[in-house]
């Protein structure tokens, strides 16, 4: 189950940076073509930065819910908070395997 989880969030994350970057650099529309063009580690570190903004859940959520129902995306919501629930998994697989259990 351990390795589900892990490549279904791999899977997820691949997605979210595929569709960013469309939305950030036009013509570019899959993640190979992103790859030709040689980001910088810089770049990539702050495309990193975008997407965990723009696509883990955090308090802008309760204000997405607000909306009235028909301004509601409840597939984006619930992947945003698919996103936060597979970063803290990998969190704390990552601490269990490292003996932190304090």
């Amino acid at each position: 189950m351990h390795q589900v989880i892990g490549h279904a969030g791999t899977c997820q994350w691949l997605d979210c940076w595929r569709v960013h970057v469309s939305k950030k650099y036009s013509g570019i529309t899959s993640l190979e073509a992103f790859a030709t063009t040689q980001p910088t580690f810089d770049n990539l570190k702050s495309l990193a930065d975008e997407i965990a903004l723009a696509y883990v859940a955090d308090h802008t959520l309760v204000g997405i819910r607000c909306k009235s129902h028909k301004e509601q995306d409840m597939q984006f919501e619930n992947s945003l908070l698919l996103n936060r629930y597979f970063l803290l998994y990998e969190e704390l697989s990552y601490a269990m395997n490292r003996g932190d259990i304090g």
